[in-house]
């Protein structure tokens, strides 16, 4: 077997190499330091933005079901979905003729009352006067005949046959006076009340055009000519209000907690995926969804150029805090134990173990630390894992690693889990 005798040669010759040798025969070589090679990055500060992502629904700012206020027919039917209206235009027309002759038969009524008032006041006037007449002329007659009564021309009986017609004549024309005003009081009231025939008249005449009472689009026309719309409230059209756009979108409860009307919010859509739009929030819901556990919100979109609809998706982000000194470190250089996480500085050559309160996860890579370390501390990004307290380091320099770079923080809730957190719950 040439392998095995190759082998016992070889061992042999190391036997004597050992055995011959200088003065300090049979004395080993002192043993040489251990040292742990492991890669480091500079601890440093940078700002540091909280923020919630989530997503939610542009809303039209108003949507109306636009309604017959009259009963008719459906005429000259002017508009197609996708139409811009504004107030003043005029969509159809509900039996137009119909109106229109209702509301001239109600002002001539109202013009004829009118006029009768004014023809029994002529008449009135006239008969007074001829009544004033009269009793002049039986005033004149009775003066006449007083004299003759006197002298014994006449009785006494034909004196006051004349003192009675005087009489008479006056009470006449009182009464045709306090006649001429209750008249006038009726005709005017029936005359109020044709007025009020006419005026109802003249608003279902506005209201058989049918109008659009906001600048918007025609988002479902409804109807078509020839239509019956039996009842007041038949749907005539769909209208969208687009001079603002609303978000509507829900928060977990934990995370409504730290959104204010202050808060900054972004948006984008999948429409515009390189676009990013702004929005403001006006309000945070007062319940929260008992099943759900989410709080509604919502939001007005500022003005854009972009053709944003409503029901397009959107993807939210929302700035709930902003940390002008951050400290973020690579994820990889905390290490999950028993007590929570720790990391490695170096310190005077050797590994110092530091217990860490991590903060949110900034990016994929990078987390936030809130206690544990300080700007200008050496934290071991590689070798770690075989480090102890104290032992010895030799620090190969940042290799590919480099100081975590400043990118938003997702919130999580509150209390937020880093991700070295999650990956700790996940570990056996």
């Amino acid at each position: 077997m040439p392998a095995l005798k190759i082998s016992i040669v070889s061992l042999a010759l190391l036997l004597g190499a050992w055995g011959c040798g200088d003065g300090n025969k049979g004395t080993a070589a002192p043993a040489k330091k251990l040292e742990f090679q492991v890669r480091t990055v500079k601890v440093t500060t940078q700002r540091v933005h909280y923020m919630i992502d989530t997503t939610g629904t542009l809303v039209a700012q108003d949507v109306y079901r636009l309604d017959a206020q009259v009963p008719g027919t459906v005429e000259g039917v002017t508009f197609n979905e996708g139409d811009e209206v504004t107030p003043n235009t005029v969509l159809c027309r509900l039996s137009g003729s119909m109106y229109d002759l209702s509301e001239k038969q109600a002002e001539a009524d109202f013009k004829k009352a009118e006029a009768d008032i004014v023809d029994m006041q002529r008449k009135t006037r006239n008969d007074i006067g001829r009544a004033k007449v009269g009793l002049t002329q039986a005033e004149a007659d009775l003066a006449r005949r007083v004299p003759a009564f006197k002298e014994g021309a006449i009785t006494e009986q034909e004196v006051k046959d004349y003192e009675a017609k005087r009489d008479m004549a006056a009470v006449q024309i009182k009464d045709m006076e306090e006649a001429e005003k209750t008249s006038v009081e009726a005709m005017q009231a029936e005359a109020a009340m044709k007025k009020r025939a006419w005026d109802v008249a003249k608003d279902n005449k506005e209201r058989s055009y049918v109008k659009s009472p906001i600048a918007g689009v025609i988002e479902q026309r409804m109807v078509t000519n020839g239509m019956c719309a039996s009842a007041a409230g038949t749907p005539i059209a769909m209208l969208v209000d687009k001079r603002a756009l609303k978000l509507k979108f829900v928060l977990p409860e934990a995370e409504s907690a730290h959104v204010t009307d202050k808060s900054h919010l972004t948006f984008r859509v999948p429409a515009y995926p390189t676009r990013e739009f702004n929005a403001k929030i006006y309000r945070i819901g007062d319940l929260s969804d008992d099943r759900a556990r989410v709080v509604t919100c919502w939001a007005v979109v500022e003005p854009t150029d972009a053709k944003l609809k409503s029901g397009f998706f959107a993807n939210l982000r929302i700035t709930t805090e902003d940390k002008a000194n951050g400290i973020v470190i690579p994820m990889i250089a905390t290490l999950p134990t028993e007590k929570g996480f720790v990391a490695f500085v170096i310190e005077d050559g050797k590994a110092v173990r530091r217990p860490l309160k991590l903060g949110l996860s900034v990016s994929e890579r990078d987390v936030e630390v809130l206690s544990g370390l300080k700007e200008g501390d050496a934290i071991v990004v590689e070798g770690a894992n075989s480090l102890q307290d104290g032992v010895p380091i030799k620090d190969m320099g940042p290799g590919l690693y480099t100081n975590a770079q400043p990118e938003p923080a997702k919130s999580e809730g509150a209390p937020a889990k880093s991700e070295p957190e999650k990956k700790a719950e996940k570990a056996p």
